[in-house]
């Protein structure tokens, strides 16, 4: 399926994402903070950072520097605010420890801070960049740089606005709804000028290549460097890391071969998405308690077996990985034997999930990492020869 034909599906994605979360936003700006709307209001967010991704793509032959720095931006600061709607999640579901890990986010090691205020420059910079690429209609991308934009009075400075917090938060909200709506109805109905043989940009393969590059050699690192004596904060750090240089790989490695890696390469690229952001919350919850921000593990128990989306996005990611390194094999844009360097090396970590002796585990899955990495890398290699 030629990869224009992708980004029409990803229109109506986006059209879904952006109902979810702004109707769920609108829901939490009037007071209504439930379980069942935080959860919703998750999953809405979670999709977001997909759809951003798939704008992104969609666009970047025309969007250059500008529509790339407003993409990593937004994408960045999604991933590392779902932390924020994690917690809160856990929080109003009746989990103690998930208080202490949500301050922690703000205060001590304020990611969620930061995050928070990245999505206010990210969201409206990409609305800019739609705005002047010309694929999208141009209201559509300022609408939803206007959108954000009211929002920032209502979400920092609720006593200066006063009665008008509901008119900027959920008037607001309907913009970034209605402008997201639309990108997403211009792809869905063919009215985005997505050339019929698109494939990765020639900016994106300038700098995805040596991404990918980083991000084999990364998620090899991570894996020795968890193995090599005694727990420490680097150890989480190039664990959090790795998971998030896969959510920004996955889409150049899947979009470089999309013309030929079919179904499979699809569901490859869904799954390490959406596996890998998922599993930067618990990456983050042991950054936290590694670096002293938080006392005990509950928090990070919770996002493992309560609420398990860290169990969920590891096993996703590995999944993912695998039918990426599957669709690499068959689809021969790149060398055939690096995507099976990744299935064998992903194979070979397997069994780490069922040994119980401490030295199996290390062995089984630092080679088993070295070789997945080793295969990455050259995909890597690939992509940036050809820039």
């Amino acid at each position: 399926m030629p990869l224009r034909d992708q980004l029409r599906w990803g229109g109506l994605w986006i059209i879904v994402a952006s109902a979810l979360f702004s109707s769920m936003n609108i829901a939490a700006y009037a007071g209504h903070h439930t379980t069942a709307i935080q959860a919703v209001y998750g999953i809405g967010f979670t999709a977001l950072i997909l759809a951003c991704t798939l704008i992104h793509v969609a666009q970047a032959q025309r969007a250059g520097l500008f529509g790339l720095a407003a993409y990593v931006t937004t994408v960045l600061s999604l991933v590392y605010a779902n932390l924020i709607t994690f917690l809160t999640l856990a929080e109003l579901a009746g989990y103690p420890a998930a208080h202490a890990a949500l301050t922690a986010s703000w205060t001590s090691l304020p990611v969620g801070r930061v995050a928070v205020y990245g999505i206010f420059a990210g969201l409206p910079l990409l609305g800019m960049a739609a705005a002047r690429a010309g694929v999208f209609p141009t209201w559509a991308g300022r609408l939803v740089a206007l959108g954000v934009a009211l929002q920032w009075p209502a979400q920092f400075a609720t006593e200066t606005v006063g009665p008008l917090f509901l008119i900027f938060a959920i008037g607001g909200s309907l913009l970034l709804g209605a402008g997201l709506a639309w990108i997403g109805w211009a792809l869905w109905s063919g009215g985005a000028p997505v050339k019929t043989g698109a494939t990765l940009s020639d900016l994106d393969r300038r700098w995805g290549g040596p991404f990918l590059i980083f991000a084999g050699g990364l998620f090899g690192l991570n894996a020795i460097l968890n193995n090599v004596g005694e727990l420490s904060l680097i150890d989480g750090v190039s664990h959090l890391l790795m998971y998030t240089s896969l959510i920004f790989a996955s889409p150049i490695w899947y979009a470089a071969q999309a013309q030929r890696a079919g179904r499979i390469g699809l569901a490859g690229f869904l799954f390490t998405h959406l596996g890998a952001t998922l599993s930067v919350i618990p990456s983050f919850l042991i950054v936290a308690q590694l670096a002293g921000a938080l006392q005990t593990n509950d928090a990070l128990m919770i996002s493992w077996v309560e609420i398990p989306v860290g169990r969920a996005g590891n096993y996703l990611a590995l999944a993912g990985l695998f039918l990426l390194g599957l669709s690499t094999a068959r689809a021969a844009v790149f060398p055939r034997w690096s995507g099976w360097l990744v299935m064998a090396g992903l194979a070979v970590i397997v069994p780490t999930y069922f040994v119980t002796q401490p030295y199996l585990f290390q062995i089984f899955w630092a080679i088993g990492a070295a070789l997945a990495g080793v295969g990455m890398a050259r995909i890597g290699w690939r992509v940036s020869q050809s820039a």
